[in-house]
């Protein structure tokens, strides 16, 4: 049996196993018993098959640019942001963020339980209880 696979050449190895086989990790050296995870992830990662730590290069749409944590660029189809509408291009939504940065301006807010709301998500919170029929919603 190959140690590759015959479609692609892409190591057995990299598409073998997922990061369920190392949820528990036995050892006491904290170092060495990541090796295997560690060996694994590498093997992934040389071979492009790691699909963790990417970051788009340009704006969630239908196709779009993806760089790799090892700094590979790739363009397609974009399968995996969570703009699968496409709204963030959609115009109105584009207003809708101007106005509201012209309101609350720009800033990361905090916790809810330390003024961390802003008084239309908690008129959100309350549409959503309302809906649900229920006395409470939290976002």
């Amino acid at each position: 049996m190959s140690n590759y696979n015959t479609i692609d050449g892409v190591p057995e190895a990299a598409l073998q196993g997922s990061m369920r086989d190392f949820r528990v990790m036995e050892g006491a050296d904290l170092l060495r018993r990541c090796d295997a995870f560690f060996n694994w992830q590498d093997t992934r990662r040389q071979s492009g098959t790691w699909p963790f730590g990417r970051a788009t290069e340009t704006g969630p749409a239908s196709s779009c640019a993806v760089r790799d944590d090892a700094g590979h660029l790739t363009e397609g189809v974009n399968f995996a942001s969570q703009d699968y509408l496409g709204l963030s291009a959609h115009p109105a939504v584009h207003q809708a963020a101007h106005d509201a940065i012209g309101v609350f301006g720009v800033h990361s807010a905090g916790s809810s339980a330390l003024v961390g709301n802003i008084s239309s998500s908690v008129q959100l919170e309350r549409d959503i209880a309302e809906f649900l029929h229920m006395d409470h919603a939290l976002l």
